[in-house]
């Protein structure tokens, strides 16, 4: 499945923005002087709480932007030699490294799959690290809305749609690219305010995340790339979605709405709008990315499991940190298991 988060613009608006913290190392896979496999990669010059001074691999942007469905670049059918060749590089040419940690790789991502069929000479762990629900798009939206809501809800939904319309004015609109800057600084503004309403730290904040943004939309194909929808009528924006459509599918990124209007429950409404749109645009699927919150399982009950890979390196320190984490993970079981 195709995500923004492994294009070049994705991540070299991450290394502008956030490269000075990192040496790059991305790895091309040749076969003869074609390119068929890449995989972006970055080393860490610090890592907090790093007693051990640990040198950590990881992909690009995963500290910062929390992007998931992440894997290498490449065919399915070319997958495996792809893997073969990295990590022939990674073990007997490029050893300034302890652990590879891979965080929120797709279920069924070719590096997992690699990972359970190889006899490794170095060790490996696997976890599920997340959920991230999904709406599969077929048929019609009526049929989709009958078969996720009751009846009672669906009237609910409906009644606020229009009393938001007929009583306060508001319209569901797109933002032409012009806007891009104003449509995402209203949208942090939202989202910031209903952090604090709600007395929560969100990590969708301060200006450097705001300036990424800003340089990725002026990068992204304007037809295929982001989707920027609001709720507003002639006073005011009262609510916000940020997502990217790619390979006809359409990925949920953030929303922020005004928490002064959150008893007409412009979150529900502009979700149902936008999944509307996307059904009748003919889009495959509604990914709502990583986390279990509450308010996407109102729209789907379907998930994939999302899953972080940690590869030690035969290393005194990739040695010792695998020992660390067993450790760890011994200790929680025993807590569990307890309480």
């Amino acid at each position: 499945r195709p995500v923004i988060f492994c294009t070049w613009e994705w991540i070299y608006t991450w290394w502008e923005c956030f490269g000075k913290d990192y040496r790059l190392l991305v790895l091309f896979v040749y076969n003869q002087t074609e390119i068929v496999g890449i995989l972006p990669l970055v080393l860490h010059k610090t890592v907090k709480n790093n007693w051990l001074g640990v040198r950590v691999l990881s992909f690009c942007g995963s500290a910062e932007l929390y992007p998931d469905h992440l894997d290498l670049i490449c065919s399915d059918s070319e997958s495996e030699p792809c893997m073969d060749a990295i990590f022939d590089f990674l073990l007997s040419e490029y050893k300034d490294w302890d652990i590879l940690c891979l965080n929120s790789l797709a279920e069924g991502a070719n590096l997992i799959s690699w990972l359970n069929r190889k006899k490794l000479s170095f060790g490996f762990e696997t976890r599920q690290s997340a959920v991230a629900p999904f709406i599969p798009i077929s048929g019609s939206f009526e049929e989709y809305i009958t078969r996720i809501f009751n009846g009672k809800e669906r009237y609910n939904i409906r009644k606020k749609q229009k009393r938001l319309y007929e009583q306060y004015g508001v319209r569901y609109a797109s933002y032409d690219p012009s806007q891009d800057y104003e449509a995402l600084e209203c949208l942090f503004d939202l989202h910031e305010r209903r952090a604090i309403s709600k007395k929560i730290v969100s990590t969708f904040r301060g200006q450097d995340l705001l300036g990424f943004h800003q340089r990725l939309l002026q990068k992204i194909n304007k037809d295929d790339g982001a989707w920027l929808r609001s709720l507003r009528n002639e006073k005011e924006v009262i609510a916000v979605f940020y997502g990217f459509a790619i390979g006809k599918r359409l990925l949920y990124y953030q929303m922020g709405f005004d928490p002064a209007w959150e008893h007409n429950s412009p979150g529900m409404v502009l979700f149902y709008e936008v999944i509307n749109e996307a059904f009748s645009k003919g889009y495959l699927e509604f990914d709502f990315l990583e986390g279990d919150e509450e308010f996407k399982y109102r729209w789907t009950k379907q998930q994939r499991i999302l899953l972080t890979a940690n590869i030690y390196n035969k290393t005194i320190r990739g040695i010792l940190s695998r020992n660390v984490y067993r450790l760890r993970a011994f200790v929680k079981r025993i807590i569990k298991k307890a309480g």
